[in-house]
């Protein structure tokens, strides 16, 4: 996504064993993330105005999902055009003018109202904790690592970073979501909790980016996933920003 120059937006992955690597194949081919704004042009699919489009949106009333139709203009890139007479930037529009979450295209989702809770907190430093009930369930977030002495404007940089997901403070349910040697003037958001699938358990979007000029904005869907895992991931969105 072209924003100015810099960009703050999402980064998340996930893995079932707290004590390896992230998994990053997870992702399915066929479900796809986007939001209304500007992109780099290799950032969006090519047949993304040929799809169909779940929206996900918020207003004073709470969270729906409704069907939405996306336009897509081609625009000047002001980062990567050499002149405003080449055109490779995309620009992806809505009309509606309630707040966009993101849009999903590839899982069948039913329109309307659903169950969705405002985060305490966008982002966790290490020691830091959020707590979150959902179906009478009570979740986790948790974050551990290390603050450098490398500060990027408001930004401190952090070593060793790990953001975990848990159940009931259960250690047998607890999920590894990130995890990142060094985050650079960044570190991971909760963008939006609920029941996107309408299962009574949490469904995730998250923006865990380890670099202040890159976003991964990822959607972790909650079911009966393998090994018992919370949350599966199903879908990503990379963007860069400078």
């Amino acid at each position: 996504m072209l924003i100015e120059c810099l960009l703050f937006t999402a980064s998340l992955i996930f893995t079932s064993d707290i004590s390896s690597p992230l998994k990053i194949n997870e992702t399915h081919d066929d479900i796809h993330l986007l939001h209304p704004g500007q992109f780099h042009g290799d950032e969006v699919i090519a047949n993304a105005e040929q799809l169909e489009w779940y929206g996900l949106f918020t207003n004073d009333k709470g969270s729906y999902i409704e069907k939405t139709k996306i336009k897509i203009d081609a625009i000047y890139d002001v980062i990567l055009d050499e002149d405003s007479t080449i055109r490779s930037g995309k620009f992806i529009s809505i009309k509606n003018d309630d707040i966009c979450i993101t849009l999903i295209s590839g899982l069948k989702l039913i329109e309307g109202s659903i169950d969705a809770i405002l985060p305490s907190k966008y982002y966790l430093d290490p020691g830091e904790k959020m707590e979150f009930t959902l179906s009478n369930q009570t979740y986790f977030f948790e974050a551990s690592g290390i603050k450098s002495d490398t500060v990027f404007q408001e930004w401190r940089d952090i070593i060793d970073y790990k953001l975990f997901f848990n159940k009931n403070n259960d250690p047998s349910k607890k999920q590894l979501l990130m995890s990142e040697a060094y985050l650079e003037g960044s570190i991971g958001g909760i963008i939006w909790i609920g029941d996107l699938n309408r299962d009574k358990k949490p469904d995730l979007i998250m923006n865990l980016s380890n670099h202040y000029n890159r976003g991964n904005t990822t959607l972790l869907i909650s079911g009966d996933s393998e090994n018992g895992e919370l949350v599966k991931k199903v879908a990503e969105l990379n963007t860069t920003g400078c």
